[in-house]
């Protein structure tokens, strides 16, 4: 994805160059099926500086209280990236891994994950909707699901949370646990709504999502047109 520049710790701009995101794992095979290595999801700002490692980046964490079926990630990790060239997530299951591309709405980044049966003989296994901020992979303050099942998104569908000062505070999921429909593949996102295809005969998740911002009034772009004789 192609930035505008990261804003640093002290909100000054720090270059132009590429905002990427990415996660790692492989399932290619059935034999993939047993691999446990701990695989990761990045957000890296490459603006041309080489040999860029995990040193360079900030470790994102998750935080208790999002239960079985959702996570949570530190919303407040600050990154200062005139110093730092990112964020990284260590997916906590073990076998779990992304092997879809991430999808970009507004200041968020969708993926999915997906943990199979580590049996060679069965097929199934489960999988997350994952949907964390793009500058630290932190949890957003609005919610990105209908948790409690009402048919909208609100205040009820976010989770409280105790920050590192000791302060009371409510932020949106990072991770919704998709059960019972098979591995997930990569989300498509169609308006308001996210599809994620899955391995289960049941067809695609539905995910209702907020409201994308609407389009800023007024003249958006023009062109002009010069005749010649």
């Amino acid at each position: 994805m192609k930035g505008t520049g990261v804003t640093s710790k002290d909100g000054k701009l720090v270059g132009d160059g590429l905002m990427i995101y990415f996660g790692t794992g492989r399932f290619l095979s059935s034999a993939d099926k047993t691999l446990m290595y701990k695989q990761f999801f990045y957000g890296v700002h490459d603006r041309g500086i080489p040999d860029r490692g995990t040193e360079h980046l900030v470790s994102q964490r998750f935080i208790a209280g999002g239960g079985a079926d959702g996570r949570i990630t530190d919303p407040e990790v600050m990154i200062d990236y005139s110093k730092k060239s990112g964020w990284y997530i260590k997916l906590p299951e073990a076998g779990e891994r992304v092997i879809d591309r991430a999808v970009v709405r507004g200041n968020l980044i969708m993926f999915n994950t997906l943990v199979p049966d580590a049996s060679v003989c069965a097929s199934g296994g489960h999988g997350w909707e994952m949907s964390v901020m793009n500058n630290n992979g932190g949890s957003p303050r609005m919610a990105s699901w209908d948790f409690d099942g009402d048919g909208v998104i609100g205040t009820g569908d976010r989770a409280k949370i105790t920050t590192k000062t000791g302060e009371k505070k409510t932020f949106g999921y990072v991770g919704k646990k998709i059960v019972g429909k098979g591995l997930p593949s990569g989300s498509t996102i169609f308006g308001d709504r996210r599809f994620t295809p899955s391995s289960g005969a049941d067809g695609p998740k539905e995910t209702l999502l907020l409201p994308s911002a609407p389009l800023p009034p007024g003249r958006l772009s023009w062109v002009e047109l010069q005749l010649r004789n």
